[in-house]
């Protein structure tokens, strides 16, 4: 039986999200550089207050996380004609850090119907300190909202697989999970991974003798699903805006693009042979947690005396899971990209058995122990496992980009309102912090090496930035280094040519990490 909710809950729950939200609003401080996706979903949302339709059909990114941006910003006083980047960047980060605490919460509610209400504290204390949750909530990002909705969808599904024995109550909870789910899609397209496991775990319902009920369940799910996720479907004319399925599942493996530098380091998703995915899957599902929660969860799986999983619970979780790696691998074997943050789904579902693996630990030491100094000895074990996770969750986020935030506020501060600024395309941070947005008048984007199958060498690149200066005359001029699809020595050369007297630029100031090297010229004075 699954425990009832009591004052004691609600007592945890305020507890959880008194330190979520501690958590995450300490990280949200701690964002030295929006991330590039985070630019992105900010002009999508500029462009969704324009002209909706045409933006969702100009895009492969879902909207709902943009629209979330567009109505935090209202509440804060803007709108979408604003450029101002703090404004935005405070939007993005009310976004996440609302959706990181729910997914908390919501986090902890898994576990209590799992295991017991014991480790669904523990859990929720995990969930709170997570650190990857923590790092996603702190950026404008929908990994965190996502995973909040989809959670919720789970939790709603668990309940419908449940109350199979009666029809109202698992066909209104297959509607919600539908709903919650379709909610989901708008944000992220891993949603639809709820619906395959969900469909998977009534089938398995269904040869128990439920069919009636489990076919009615199947269809107030899909039915729900398609009505909250079909319109940017049926406004852009794609089942998956963002994918093509059958390049998904019939497509021949991409060939990866890497680079020899460093790019890998200036993007979120990074390139990679198919073949190599499931070992990279698996050490990102580990850094997500530090390799701590890891390292807790094998030991509350594998461990025979570790407590067991509800058994209906523990299946739709699997599935979930399951499926999620699955897309990932095709997502992988289709476009040659990965990213950590495609783990993210596998790391929140996997924090109850981290709970498990830490009540089992903890359990066994005590054990030989005196009963005396038992409490000692939890506590010991609680500090220090949460203190590791309590100093990763207060690091700097994307350190290494700091130096385009700071040559993008220094431009803000020091170039005139009608002085156009010649920056690459990979250059939007810093143009955000700039107050400038793609198709701004301000930006002349011009100065990218390439697309990845026909990539500009770096003398090919110097004659056209010439040219592009003769014709266009910028006042300024932005570079950086490792920003482009080439090797370390052709970046070297490039940036030895353009200091070489060779281009009428005159240096005015630099901007430095461990990665990269930001150079404000002005140009043709």
């Amino acid at each position: 039986m699954t425990p009832h909710l009591t004052a004691s809950t609600w007592r945890h729950v305020a507890a959880i999200v008194l330190l979520a939200a501690l958590v995450r609003v300490h990280a949200a401080s701690r964002l030295e550089c929006v991330s590039r996706d985070g630019v992105h979903f900010v002009e999508f949302a500029k462009q969704l207050a324009a002209d909706p339709v045409a933006a969702m059909k100009g895009t492969s990114k879902q909207p709902g996380y943009s629209y979330s941006l567009l109505g935090a910003m209202r509440l804060l006083g803007g709108d979408s004609t604003s450029n101002d980047p703090t404004l935005w960047l405070r939007a993005g980060q009310m976004v996440s850090v609302i959706g990181g605490v729910a997914a908390c919460v919501l986090i902890y509610f898994l576990t209590r119907r799992l295991f017991e209400p014991m480790l669904a504290g523990i859990a929720g204390l995990f969930s709170a300190l997570w650190p990857q949750g923590a790092e996603l909530s702190g950026d404008v990002l929908s990994d965190m909202p996502h995973l909040a909705l989809y959670l919720a969808a789970l939790l709603a599904g668990l309940r419908a697989l449940e109350h199979t024995d009666c029809m109202r109550r698992m066909t209104g909870w297959a509607a919600a999970c539908g709903a919650l789910a379709g909610a989901a899609y708008w944000l992220r397209q891993e949603a639809l991974g709820i619906e395959g496991a969900m469909f998977t775990c009534l089938l398995h319902a269904a040869s128990r003798g439920k069919r009636l009920r489990v076919i009615l369940a199947m269809v107030t799910l899909t039915v729900a699903f398609g009505l909250v996720s079909s319109p940017p479907s049926l406004i852009t004319g794609n089942i998956m805006p963002n994918k093509n399925l059958g390049d998904l599942l019939f497509g021949e493996p991409a060939v990866s693009a890497s680079p020899n530098g460093s790019l890998g380091a200036f993007i979120l998703a990074e390139w990679l042979p198919w073949h190599k995915a499931p070992a990279r899957m698996a050490d990102a599902w580990g850094a997500s947690g530090q390799y701590i929660l890891s390292t807790l969860v094998v030991i509350g799986l594998f461990l025979r005396s570790a407590p067991r999983a509800r058994t209906t619970g523990a299946a739709l979780v699997g599935m979930a899971i399951g499926l999620q790696l699955a897309a990932v691998l095709l997502r992988v074997k289709a476009y040659g990209e990965i990213s950590s943050r495609y783990m993210v789904i596998p790391a929140a579902l996997t924090i109850p058995w981290a709970a498990a693996g830490f009540a089992t630990l903890v359990s066994l030491i005590a054990a030989r122990r005196p009963l005396r100094r038992a409490s000692t000895i939890v506590a010991i074990a609680i500090v220090v496992a949460l203190a590791p996770l309590a100093w990763f969750c207060s690091r700097p986020i994307n350190a290494d980009k700091a130096c385009l935030r700071e040559a993008g506020q220094w431009l803000a501060q020091n170039a005139g309102s009608d002085d156009v600024i010649m920056a690459h395309d990979r250059l939007e941070q810093l143009m955000f912090y700039a107050g400038s947005f793609e198709g701004s008048p301000r930006w002349l984007a011009v100065g990218a090496s390439g697309s990845p199958d026909a990539p500009l060498t770096p003398p090919a690149l110097l004659k056209e930035l010439r040219a592009t200066l003769a014709a266009r005359r910028p006042r300024w001029v932005i570079d950086a280094t490792h920003t482009r699809r080439w090797s370390d020595a052709d970046d070297a050369a490039f940036f030895l040519e353009l200091h070489g007297g060779a281009m009428p630029l005159r240096e005015v100031k630099r901007f430095s990490t461990d990665k990269h090297d930001v150079f404000v010229f002005e140009a043709n004075r």
